[in-house]
């Protein structure tokens, strides 16, 4: 099944019984900052239930483990776009170099100029293939649940080219995260802070909603049946019984 349902992904949160509650814990944890971390943490969870057809909104349980998973993402994001930083060092650099040696003149100037636009096209056009794949490696994170998992590059091109609906899904999840853009600066335009309290229940629906997405796209990248994860399978795999003793010798 490729065929991915943005109304869906946007109704199912706002269908959950706890959707309030959760949103307010949501926003008390973003607010804090320092356990921000555990609300991207209980959206892999999310991306994981919508994958085995489970739409209910995740539990605020098991806070550590989902702090971790939250705060692994922020390291593989990172990591992801590191060489965006250190390339940029290395072409800055000559030019920064030649600027102290000899004086601010204008071949430096043309230098450091000329470097500044080479690393400018390439950090564009790295960042932007990195934010299209990232969605895909902190999916494949969440149902393999291994920090090693985002650096499978092989296996999650395989996904995002396999015919599994992924740039689809890559798609609804900039128009969400557009979408809570616009949200918040309209809020932002309201007095005493509200808009700023507001915008925090905006971003957990929001992040539940892209996680909606996903954890669809999970279903056709990695199987229905349980939703590729393989806990999951193990937990649910069908026990077959031992064969009876064989009958003893005369009957």
């Amino acid at each position: 099944m490729n065929n991915l349902d943005l109304g869906r992904a946007l109704k199912a949160p706002l269908g959950d019984s706890e959707w309030v509650n959760r949103s307010l814990m949501g926003s008390l944890w973003l607010l804090l900052g320092v356990t921000a971390p555990v609300v991207y943490g209980a959206q892999l969870e999310y991306i994981r239930r919508v994958s085995r057809g489970d739409e209910r909104l995740p539990e605020f349980d098991d806070f550590g483990g989902k702090w971790v998973q939250g705060l692994l993402v922020g390291v593989a994001g990172f990591l992801y776009f590191l060489p965006v930083l250190l390339v940029g060092g290395l072409v800055v650099l000559p030019g920064a170099i030649a600027a102290v040696s000899q004086g601010d003149s204008d071949a430096v100037g043309a230098l450091l100029g000329g470097g500044m636009c080479v690393f400018l096209l390439l950090a564009t056009i790295y960042a932007t293939v990195m934010s299209v794949l990232f969605s895909a490696a902190m999916t494949h994170y969440a149902m393999k649940q291994q920090f090693g998992a985002f650096f499978e590059v092989g296996t999650i091109l395989q996904k995002v080219l396999g015919g599994t609906g992924y740039f689809t899904a890559w798609l609804y999840v900039l128009l969400i995260s557009f979408g809570l853009s616009t949200i918040t600066s309209v809020l932002s335009g309201l007095t005493f802070g509200l808009g700023a309290l507001l915008a925090l229940p905006a971003s957990y629906l929001a992040t539940m909603m892209m996680a909606h997405v996903l954890g669809q796209w999970a279903t056709a990248a990695y199987g229905s049946a349980h939703g590729g994860d393989p806990t999951m399978a193990a937990e649910t795999a069908t026990w077959t019984p031992p064969a009876p003793p064989p009958p003893p010798p005369g009957l």
